[in-house]
């Protein structure tokens, strides 16, 4: 797969191109190909957004409850949210997507809203700073 327009469309250049990769394709396609899917990606990139999230809100909004940052929270971490962010920088021209998907079309949000998050993952594995010993 050729990483390079996903690049251009987020404004990300990724140091480890397979990451990238993988936070692109479907299990139908991994399937398929016998490869490895996002779905530990998009579980990892979940965890990281939802904590980013938190933060910001705790940080930023000291007059909201523990109960209403919850809902803030989880109106923002929700797959209506991350399906808008898929949909604006056209995730679906560049997930590797296995047939019976192609199929049945390629603007599923579920699997765009868990594209984003396999996406965060693989941005952070990315950056993260590694310690030298």
């Amino acid at each position: 797969m050729n990483t390079k327009g996903f690049e251009e469309e987020i404004g990300i250049r990724y140091n480890n191109k397979v990451l990238i990769e993988k936070a692109l394709t479907h299990t139908s396609y991994a399937y398929e190909h016998n490869v490895e899917s996002n779905e530990k990606l998009e579980y990892l990139g979940d965890a990281i957004l939802e904590y980013v999230i938190s933060d910001y809100l705790f940080n930023n909004y000291k007059n909201l409850s523990e109960g209403e940052m919850t809902k803030v929270r989880a109106a923002v971490v929700c797959e209506d949210s991350l399906y808008k962010v898929a949909k604006k920088h056209n995730f679906s021209d560049f997930l590797n997507l296995g047939r019976s998907e192609i199929s049945s079309g390629t603007d599923k949000p579920a699997i765009l809203a868990d594209s984003v998050e396999a996406v965060i993952a693989a941005t952070y594995l990315d950056r993260r700073p590694r310690c030298s010993t």
